[in-house]
């Protein structure tokens, strides 16, 4: 209302905690004078963090009428977005997870409207999100335990209405932590098969001498490669490749491959 005054910060739980469209277009006007100028910031930063389906009008999502225009990300961007602000910001957590706030100006008290946060065990986030077009959407995120502590994401769009997207989420959320498991790309247990046409049984078990898991969305390329020179027979403890994680030109893992039982005694290329 006119002449009432609010903090960043308070603003910041209102947008984050309770969805206040109002309060994220104070924030928007106040930085850069209008949500038109805002959502150009908006749309510069998400092509810098490499969001390709993004499309912002405003600061709030929701559609600009009367020419019904849609605010658009793809679910893919949407995880994007949302590892890009818990890697860079983890601090928002400190907000997200705020069961409840009250409104400085009066008594009222608003809670969180992550149907998750309070229910599930280690969430602390992220956002809920509701359009026309869209549906009940939710992105959330919870802290795992165990001997691999890590983090979850999960970003769902599209219920027909809020109760469905809670009950179901619940539930999702639930299976999902009691089956979480570590992403094993590389493991000392899992052989990989090399054909040897001059060999006994063709098909050569080779080992990775050492493993790699990971939890990040990284979409590795795996590359196998064979030393020089290699002829049968093959004896236990052989190091005769290597094989390598790499991503955007990186290399982010790489061990021996062995041989961990003798094989053959013919001469192959």
């Amino acid at each position: 209302k006119t002449g009432k005054q609010y903090t960043v910060g308070e603003l910041m739980k209102a947008s984050l905690i309770v969805s206040g469209n109002d309060a994220t277009a104070l924030l928007a006007r106040q930085l850069y004078g209008s949500e038109n100028e805002f959502a150009k910031q908006m749309n510069k930063k998400a092509a810098e963090i490499g969001l390709k389906t993004a499309v912002f009008y405003n600061s709030t999502g929701l559609p600009v009428y009367p020419k019904d225009i849609q605010n658009k990300m793809s679910i893919r961007d949407l995880a994007k977005l949302s590892q890009y602000i818990l890697n860079n910001y983890p601090e928002i957590l400190d907000i997200t997870s705020i069961k409840e706030i009250k409104d400085p100006n009066s008594d009222k008290i608003f809670e969180n409207t992550n149907p998750l946060l309070g229910t599930i065990e280690g969430v602390d986030g992220l956002k809920t999100g509701n359009t026309r077009k869209a549906g009940s959407c939710l992105v959330w995120t919870m802290r795992t335990s165990g001997d691999l502590p890590g983090r979850l994401l999960g970003v769902h769009l599209g219920f027909k209405k809020g109760e469905i997207r809670d009950r179901v989420l619940t539930q999702y959320a639930n299976f999902v932590k009691d089956n979480y498991s570590v992403n094993s790309w590389v493991s000392k247990d899992r052989p990989i098969y090399l054909y040897v046409k001059d060999a006994p049984n063709k098909f050569i078990p080779i080992y990775p001498q050492d493993e790699f898991n990971d939890r990040a969305f990284n979409d590795y390329d795996l590359q196998i490669s064979l030393n020089e020179g290699l002829s049968l027979p093959f004896k236990a403890g052989d190091v005769i490749g290597s094989i390598a994680l790499t991503h955007n030109g990186i290399t982010h893992f790489s061990t021996g491959l062995i041989i961990k039982n003798n094989f053959g005694k013919k001469k192959f290329c």
